[in-house]
């Protein structure tokens, strides 16, 4: 954490982009954001003109840029403590590393940040989070959440759920490492379960900024708030193939082989190309997306980050072996297909040549 105050970005480049273009349920009557930092995200909060934005920062000095920002927007209210459903996390980790910061001690982010550093550990003030919905008085349930506190992802949706809190939301947006990355956490596909177990669905996944800490939104099935009422949701499609082509390219290829395979039982040989055909085309389409991926990152995106700039590097080189190990195993299959077309054509020559015999 910077020890200067800290102004709200606006810069396009440095922003998060939460998916709110698409929604169409309608004005929300309040957006929380849970772990709010800096909130990158505040003009497409403004843009979706809710009743009340609340924002809610353990940290002393982000919450005290956030107070300076709120003071040109009266619907805007900032709080500085943490929420937590475990009364005895009292203390903020501070790394090096801002967005990182956590109520619990880090165990997997080493790996993901090699220059990883805790700075120091403050105590601050914490707040159970139906207390936190409690005091806020949530009008019906047309609101929307938006959840960036590394480490509490899933212990916050479960007290909601239990307390049926989560009811009152519409929407969420769950920022959630892909692997326990905390003491005591859970990685986002369990998160993810736990809000569809109470209705929720699965709009998009976007891990563009970070790829091992994505950002998930996702969509109540009925709204009945004020707003809502009458509303179309954004459709979520199958919740269960959002998830699989953001988290497992494998699982989207095999996919794909199933169906161009689904004839094989007629015509062995053909639905096997036709398998290959699906996987030499999922591979183009991965390859494209990865170098996209690649080249738009710049130094810029890095923020003068050294840990950040080095995990990207990693990233380039992990996704480069992958995909060089997948078309391997595509070009041995198709090779080893060629080969057997090449015998059963002169096992079928032979046949010919013996009956005309």
């Amino acid at each position: 954490m910077q020890s200067c105050e800290v102004e709200l970005s606006t810069d396009e480049s440095r922003r998060r982009r939460l998916p709110v273009g698409s929604i169409q349920a309608g004005r929300p009557d309040t957006i929380l954001h849970i772990g709010a930092g800096r909130c990158s995200e505040l003009d497409a909060f403004l843009d979706a003109n809710p009743n009340r934005v609340v924002l809610v920062e353990p940290n002393p000095v982000l919450a005290r840029g956030l107070r300076l920002a709120a003071q040109r927007f009266p619907d805007i209210s900032v709080y500085e403590l943490a929420v937590s459903d475990d009364p005895t996390r009292r203390s903020l980790h501070v790394f090096n590393h801002a967005a990182v910061t956590s109520l619990r001690p880090a165990t997997g982010l080493s790996d993901l940040y090699p220059g990883l550093s805790l700075k120091h550990v403050r105590p601050v003030a914490v707040l159970p989070p139906a207390d936190l919905i409690g005091e806020l008085s949530l009008d019906f349930d047309n609101n929307w959440l938006v959840l960036d506190a590394p480490g509490e992802e899933y212990s916050i949706v479960t007290s909601l759920a239990d307390s049926h809190h989560i009811e009152r939301f519409s929407y969420c947006w769950v920022h959630c490492g892909r692997r326990p990355l905390y003491e005591g956490s859970r990685h986002i596909e369990e998160t993810i379960a736990l809000l569809e177990s109470r209705g929720f669905s699965v709009v998009a996944i976007d891990s563009s900024r970070d790829y091992d800490i994505p950002c998930c939104m996702l969509a109540r099935q009925a709204p009945l708030g004020r707003a809502g009422r009458g509303a179309a949701l954004p459709s979520a499609g199958d919740g269960a193939a959002v998830r699989a082509g953001a988290f497992s390219g494998e699982s989207l290829v095999d996919r794909d082989s199933a169906a161009s395979g689904a004839n094989m039982e007629d015509s062995p040989l053909d639905g096997a190309f036709a398998a290959r055909e699906a996987r030499l085309s999922r591979y183009a389409l991965e390859t494209d997306a990865a170098k996209r991926f690649h080249a738009s990152i710049g130094p810029e995106e890095c923020g003068g980050d050294l840990a950040l700039a080095r995990r990207l590097a990693q990233m380039r080189a992990d996704d480069l072996r992958d995909l060089q190990r997948r078309y391997g195993k595509i070009v041995e299959e198709r090779n080893q297909l060629e080969a057997l077309l090449e015998e059963m054509l002169r096992l079928v020559g032979v046949a010919g040549a013996g009956s005309a015999r």
